[in-house]
């Protein structure tokens, strides 16, 4: 049986020890307030151009629906929508290329696994039920580089056993033996990691209902480690540089986000007290520069709540407050590539109403770093600039091997809002931006490149006609970089492209863009 904390949803005033942080941030309605009502389960995803999709059960009508906004003030637009009914949260995901997958239990065909993708505002099911007729629930999906789609479920049919399956372009074929878990598994977290394998995460119960972590070798999954103690709600991560984030909620009403460096699981942080340990009440997510966030609901109100990781031992509430004003069910999160984080949650007294929030800093980049061109050996600096008040902190950062990482030498000042260097050709193609701690959230800027260039010229002599006589001339052809040119010749310092009037010598050029 799955081992999960129940507690009643009653609304008794908001009542916890956390220590709320006031952060120069506010909560921004995103579209209408409860768009969609009647709907029991939703998931949330952004996709890699910012669009925002929010993927719902209405059980008034059997159906589900996505919906799709550009930006916060304007309005949810219908995208497409499935005949069907469930008991199962769904699961929305869009993947690199910017398709959209969702993964349901159709109750209606058998309460089987279905997996489908948005086209033209219609969805298309991918091959027939990854479940066979087996019945499901715990969904969870992943796409490795070449966009190869995964799902992970637990099969209830075969004793909920915990199972991962891969779409092969004509049918779901399982990954390994396909059944991860040795008994029975749930909260089902799948991820990709940098070397394109499967990674599931899930509540163990073979493991003293620990949170199990598995990773598949190309032939068996193998178990890297088991943490918590009596989790729910567990959600698997991957950071930019290939470390893993696990966050989950405990029935001692704690919310718990470790970090995997490849050796150990390391808590980030103490535990966030007074959250509701029920299902589908905690949700994690990473920002652009790995930073973490959950939002929960607190185990009084069943308001909900969002926090931020700030470093040992901290997390901060992002608004000093509560997210949602009555009680609430089903929450998620997702983060845009900007770093703006979006929460959603069903109202429950207002007839399941889903609604999403956001936090809007008054800080704003005001001026973008821009691309530079620098010869080698000089200097150059790329800088950001702010307004609407003071930034916690700057940090600049190098993208190489995919990932971004802090920049260090030869780059200086990278905490500062201008990040200076001197070009070497090491350096050149760099592309580099600067991330912005306002406190409640990360600006992430644009992302310039750095050109390193080696300009160089072609000499051509014609001699002097005869000893003594300083007739010869000597042609150049720059090349490197994009002129004005600017020369300088030696000796005598002439500044033209070609020299002219040359005595029998030695001469040399150099050349400046």
């Amino acid at each position: 049986m799955k081992k999960i904390l129940l507690k009643a949803l009653y609304a008794l005033g908001f009542v916890s020890s956390i220590n709320f942080i006031n952060a120069q941030c506010s909560l921004d309605q995103v579209g209408a307030v409860n768009y969609s009502v009647t709907s029991q389960f939703s998931d949330l995803a952004v996709a890699p151009n910012g669009l925002l999709y929010s993927f719902a059960y209405n059980s008034g009508v059997g159906k589900f629906f996505l919906h799709s906004i550009a930006t916060p003030s304007s309005s949810w637009t219908p995208v497409a929508s499935i005949n069907a009914s469930t008991t199962v949260k769904p699961v929305v995901q869009v993947s690199k290329t910017g398709k959209v997958y969702v993964v349901l239990k159709d109750d209606a065909a058998g309460q089987v696994g279905k997996v489908f993708y948005e086209s033209a505002g219609t969805f298309i099911q991918l091959g027939a039920s990854f479940s066979g007729g087996n019945k499901v629930s715990d969904l969870s999906i992943a796409f490795n580089s070449l966009g190869e789609e995964y799902v992970a479920y637990t099969d209830v049919t075969n004793g909920n056993k915990s199972t991962v399956k891969k779409w092969d372009g004509t049918s779901w074929i399982s990954v390994g033996s396909g059944i991860v878990s040795i008994g029975s598994g749930y909260y089902n977290s799948l991820i990709i990691d940098k070397t394109d394998s499967p990674v599931l995460a899930f509540q163990d119960l073979n493991a003293g209902n620990k949170i199990s972590v598995y990773s598949f070798d190309g032939t068996s999954w193998n178990l890297s480690t088991s943490v918590g103690s009596s989790p729910s709600n567990a959600k698997l991560k991957l950071g930019q540089n290939g470390d893993y984030y696990l966050g989950y909620t405990e029935d001692t009403n704690n919310a718990i986000v470790q970090k995997y460096d490849g050796l150990t699981w390391n808590p980030l942080g103490l535990p966030v007290t007074n959250l509701s340990p029920n299902p589908n009440t905690f949700d994690l997510e990473l920002d652009p520069n790995d930073l973490p966030y959950f939002v929960a609901l607190n185990n009084t109100s069943f308001y909900a709540v969002a926090f931020k990781y700030t470093g040992v031992p901290t997390w901060s509430n992002v608004i000093g407050g509560n997210i949602s004003s009555i009680t609430s069910v089903n929450v998620n999160v997702a983060v845009d590539f900007k770093g703006n984080p979006y929460f959603s949650y069903i109202d429950q007294p207002s007839n399941y109403g889903i609604n999403v929030k956001t936090i809007t800093s008054p800080i704003s980049i005001s001026s973008q770093p821009v691309s530079v061109s620098r010869c080698n050996g000089q200097s150059g600096s790329f800088s950001v600039g702010t307004v609407g008040g003071v930034p916690t902190s700057y940090q600049w950062q190098t993208l190489g091997s995919g990932t971004y990482t802090n920049s260090s030498a030869p780059y200086t000042n990278v905490t500062n809002a201008v990040c200076a260097f001197t070009a070497n050709t090491s350096m050149d193609q760099n592309q580099v931006r600067c991330v912005v701690n306002v406190g409640c959230k990360n600006i992430i800027s644009n992302t310039p490149i750095l050109t390193v260039i080696t300009p160089s010229s072609n000499l051509v002599p014609t001699n002097p006609t005869c000893f003594g006589s300083c007739n010869g001339m000597i042609t150049s052809t720059p090349s490197g970089g994009t002129g004005p040119y600017s020369f300088t010749w030696t000796p005598g310092g002439a500044s033209t492209q070609n020299l002219s009037g040359a005595c029998s010598g030695t001469y040399s050029l150099t050349l400046q863009i």
